[in-house]
């Protein structure tokens, strides 16, 4: 079990994988009542668009980061782990219902132009979601 996760989730030598510092900026019980697992990602340039979606989080704060950072924003699950391997970063968590998370992770270790986000269940091995990025856009 590399990691301490599922096989499933990191298929390769844990020695292949950069790992993604998490940076915290907030987390908590959301307003919103919906099941739904999904996760937002946001450049520099999309940040007043992060800053009105967190204002229906009830969350009126101004987030500084940089071109070199994403943001992101994820509903119903608690991300613990993160790590990047050529076109592929892993966010690894456990489901928690009417939670949220907003965090931000460097951009510097990209290799790749396009890269896919999945988010996985740790206990199930299970996509919850995914998105693709296009890092030559920022």
């Amino acid at each position: 079990m590399p990691f301490g996760y599922p096989k499933e989730i990191f298929k390769y030598p844990p020695i292949q994988y950069i790992p993604l510092n998490l940076n915290r900026l907030e987390q908590g019980n959301s307003p919103f009542n919906s099941e739904s697992i999904n996760f937002e990602l946001y450049t520099y340039r999309e940040k007043q668009q992060l800053l009105n979606k967190l204002r229906l989080l009830n969350i009126d704060k101004d987030y500084d980061f940089n071109q070199e950072e994403i943001a992101i924003l994820v509903f119903n699950t608690r991300v613990d782990l993160i790590k990047y391997r050529g076109y592929e970063v892993i966010m690894v968590g456990e489901i928690i219902k009417n939670y949220f998370q907003l965090f931000t992770i460097t951009t510097r270790y990209f290799y790749k132009d396009r890269i896919l986000f999945n988010l996985y269940n740790g206990d199930t091995a299970e996509v919850l979601d995914r998105e693709s990025f296009e890092y030559n856009n920022l």
